[in-house]
């Protein structure tokens, strides 16, 4: 599940952009545990930016740009020991702080049993990972690995999954909300704006009507005085005439 929008600087899921080394697949993804899921993103400005559209799809962001490395620990002369997680893990340069900061202080080692050895000595303080996945925190907490947790890793992962396509399926129904509201604030907007140009074709009609009827108006004054005219000129020739024959 991705975002449905485009966001500046967003480099992926840490899973996607973390190579672990043969044989520590297993090694390197308990030890990242959720974190795997979690997005990367180029600068914090960006991710606060877009937070309202980040936080639908990851419960973790990783701005590059805090990524802050931890100082590494030098691991113990044992046997057991195979190495830090961040040394077993091939990425790009510039994601190496962010690596570092996540595995930076978390041990690879062969078994349980070199895992507790190394526990029980004071001067180790990290997270140890067994080859198989186990997880012994250094704060005493045992992860078990999916194949030792009877089955309920299975489980969890199925539920994930469906919270996922839940999650996805909410997505896709709030993008498609927000399109029929957009939609119809179109609508509404074009609605208006016919109405207004109706109001204002109602007027256009109405003043053409004003202004024929006064045209109309001129027209027929101007026809009266015309008439009028008409009949003095003829008053005025039919008493001049009279008038001469009466002088004879």
């Amino acid at each position: 599940l991705e975002p449905s929008v485009p966001i500046p600087g967003m480099r992926g899921r840490v899973a996607e952009l973390f190579e672990a080394r043969e044989p520590f697949e297993q090694a390197i993804q308990a030890a990242l545990g959720p974190l795997s899921q979690a997005l990367v993103i180029e600068r914090w400005a960006d991710a606060q930016a877009h937070l309202h559209e980040l936080k639908r799809f990851a419960r973790v962001i990783l701005p590059l740009d805090l990524a802050r490395p931890s100082q590494r620990p030098q691991p113990p002369s044992d046997p057991g020991v195979i190495g830090l997680a961040c040394d077993l893990v091939t990425c790009e340069a510039g994601l190496q702080p962010l690596c570092e900061s996540l595995l930076g202080k978390t041990l690879v080692v062969q078994d349980l049993e070199s895992a507790l050895r190394l526990y029980q000595n004071d001067s180790i303080d990290c997270d140890l990972v067994t080859i198989t996945g186990e997880v012994l925190t250094a704060r005493g907490m045992l992860h078990l690995s999916a194949n030792r947790d009877d089955g309920r890793q299975g489980q969890g992962d199925e539920e994930q999954g469906v919270a996922e396509e839940r999650a996805q399926l909410e997505a896709q129904r709030e993008d498609l909300l927000r399109a029929l509201e957009a939609e119809n604030h179109l609508h509404r907007e074009a609605e208006s704006s016919a109405e207004a140009l109706g109001e204002q074709l109602r007027a256009a009609q109405e003043g053409l009507r004003e202004a024929e009827r006064a045209l109309g108006e001129v027209r027929r004054t101007m026809e009266r005085q015309i008439q009028e005219l008409g009949w003095h000129e003829t008053i005025g020739v039919d008493f001049g005439g009279r008038g001469d024959g009466l002088s004879v």
